[in-house]
């Protein structure tokens, strides 16, 4: 039972009536199809046999298709059937004999066309290679030379007219003179004739047809063969014993504006007996490549100089190095530069020959340092000084050790070991130093080009017997002193020391004019020479200044009070410039001092 649109069950009878009238309003091409459909069912069994998706095909008792007996009509006869079948497949078979005879026909006239093409073709090919039997193809190049349908023969001349044929085996001596052997005196014959034919053959006229779009090459060396003896005997008279050879030359070093440069050996064309048979193999082996202009320059077989360029490249560049050498002579306030050009003049050669050994002539090495001393040094010279109680005086050196001074010996061994090992360096002037250690020299910062005494110093005037402190231009200390007694063996020498060293509790002996010793103390010994001299104060002395020298004098050193001993040890450096200057009454202006030394020794 169904619902309608209302909502209520539909009866059976209700839905049969609806289907009916659904039924009878389908249209008439729908009503032909199925009348059509139960036709076919009648005809044949297999499609009679078969369900039938159709309604109106179907028994409306069952719902199953109709039976032959349902519809009204006769099953059909199965001996008709067989005949039908039979018909139907004597239909097919004559079909396929048709088709077979169809592609037979096709296959036997594509043969007939391709015999046809193909005695054609053969033919075409047959008659164009007969077009260059016995020539080469087109395309056809020998050694650059085009030789397209030529013989061999022809191909031959050819080659020979268009090529660089040799006349003459040239042989180049050494030095650039050409020697030259005529062929045809050496009954010559070349391979020209003979290689061709071979390219003639190598070549494949099957290929003729390929020949007109693609260029073929082809190259060979142009060879001769000659009586080989006869060659030798026409060198060893033109290159042998030939009237215009050269001994061989050494290469040597030459010294020019710019430097030194090489001049290159000479080999000669002076043949060493030994190596004649080298000579004859060397022209054999350029022969057999084909090359007639053979350069004998290589061929190992002249007399050798002794020295090649290569062998003085060395020595070249020690030389160069030499010549281009610069040394930088550092004097703090300013440099001094050697330079190679002036040094190399100095160079001695061993047999005056640039290409052996060498040495430094010292002497005019020693002129140059004693001009760098006489422009540097200022040990031994006199200064002019601006002093606290006099104004602007002169203050000699006398036997003070303050000051710069070239060691001569020794700068002068230092310039020659620089200049033997060549290349370029930056030194600082060797001074002189004694046994004791004490160098003659002053304070760096202190050296300008106007003096060494700078700024920074310590002043002692004897005749004021006074003594001051500047450092950097200002004062920082001064005091009374005690000098040396006013005698030849104590009075203390006038000039410029420096501060060497300090000691602290430092033993004294001196030894008076009459050989007499006797000891003193320092607490705060600041020596400033060589020989003994210092700053110090003394113990048992009280009184300082005036005359006071005159009765308690020392043996040179200049005494002070223990305070002012202790300010100069604890704050004046090492190497501070001490001026000592002042004429005071003595007994003997030049008093020698190597009589008058103190022993010390250590507390």
């Amino acid at each position: 039972m169904e619902e309608n649109k209302s909502g209520s069950r539909l009866s059976k009878e209700e839905m049969a009536r609806r289907i009916s009238g659904s039924v009878s309003a389908r249209s008439n091409d729908e009503i032909r199809s199925r009348e059509e459909s139960r036709r076919r069912a009648s005809e044949y069994d297999a499609f009679r046999r078969s369900p039938v998706n159709n309604p109106y095909m179907r028994s409306p008792e069952s719902g199953r298709p109709r039976s032959p007996q349902q519809n009204g009509r006769k099953r059909m006869d199965p001996a008709h059937r067989e005949r039908l079948r039979a018909a139907k497949e004597a239909k097919l078979l004559q079909k396929k004999k048709q088709k077979r005879k169809r592609i037979i026909s096709a296959c036997v006239t594509l043969g007939v066309m391709l015999t046809l093409v193909g005695i054609g073709g053969f033919k075409w090919f047959s008659n164009g290679k007969a077009k260059y039997d016995g020539v080469f193809l087109d395309n056809t190049f020998i050694n650059g030379v085009t030789v397209s349908r030529m013989t061999p023969e022809k191909a031959a001349k050819a080659v020979k007219d268009n090529s660089d044929m040799p006349a003459y085996i040239v042989l180049v001596r050494p030095d650039g003179v050409e020697v030259k052997v005529s062929l045809n005196s050496l009954k010559a014959t070349d391979n020209v004739e003979k290689e061709i034919r071979k390219l003639y053959k190598k070549q494949s006229h099957n290929q003729w047809f390929k020949a007109k779009n693609k260029k073929s090459e082809y190259s060979f060396k142009v060879k001769f063969d000659f009586d080989r003896d006869k060659l030798y005997k026409e060198t060893k008279a033109k290159i042998i014993d030939g009237e215009r050879t050269q001994e061989p030359e050494n290469a040597y070093i030459v010294r020019g504006p710019d430097g030194f440069k090489i001049v290159p050996e000479v080999v000669g064309t002076s043949i060493d007996a030994d190596k004649v048979q080298m000579l004859y193999d060397y022209i054999d082996a350029f022969l057999d490549r084909g090359t007639y202009t053979i350069d004998l320059k290589n061929c190992n077989c002249y007399k050798m100089p002794a020295v090649t360029s290569s062998d003085l490249s060395e020595q070249l560049a020690k030389l160069d190095a030499l010549f281009d050498a610069k040394f930088t002579f550092d004097f703090g306030y300013t440099k001094e530069v050697l330079k190679g050009s002036t040094t190399f003049d100095w160079i001695v050669f061993k047999d005056d020959d640039p290409s052996k050994e060498y040495t430094v002539d010292e002497d005019k090495i020693y002129t140059y340092v004693d001009r760098l001393s006489a422009k540097y040094d200022t040990y031994g010279k006199d200064r002019k000084f601006r002093s606290t109680s006099r104004g602007d005086i002169i203050v000699k050196q006398g036997r003070g050790g303050y000051g710069w001074w070239i060691d001569q010996d020794k700068t002068v061994k230092q310039i020659k070991k620089m200049i033997l090992e060549g290349g370029s360096d930056r030194v600082k002037p060797v001074y002189y130093e004694d046994a004791a250690g004490f160098s003659y020299t002053g304070d760096p910062l202190l050296r300008n080009k106007d003096g060494d005494l700078g700024n920074t110093y310590c002043e002692v005037d004897l005749e004021k017997q006074h003594f001051w402190y500047y450092e950097n231009g200002q004062k920082l200390y001064d005091c009374d002193i005690v000098s040396g007694l006013p005698t030849e063996y104590s009075a203390t020498p006038e000039g410029v020391y420096k501060i060497w060293n300090k000691e602290k509790h430092k033993s004294l002996t001196e030894t008076d004019e009459d050989g007499e010793s006797k000891s003193s103390s320092a607490n705060y010994w600041t020596n400033i020479s060589t020989f003994g001299i210092g700053l110090c104060d003394s113990r048992g002395l009280e009184k300082f200044g005036g005359e006071e020298y005159k009765l308690h004098g020392s043996d040179g050193s200049i005494y002070m009070p223990k305070d002012a001993a202790k300010y100069i040890y604890e704050n004046v450096a090492v190497g501070t410039p001490v001026v000592i200057y002042g004429d005071i009454e003595e007994d003997e202006d030049d008093a020698d001092a190597d009589e008058n030394e103190w022993t010390e020794a250590d507390s």
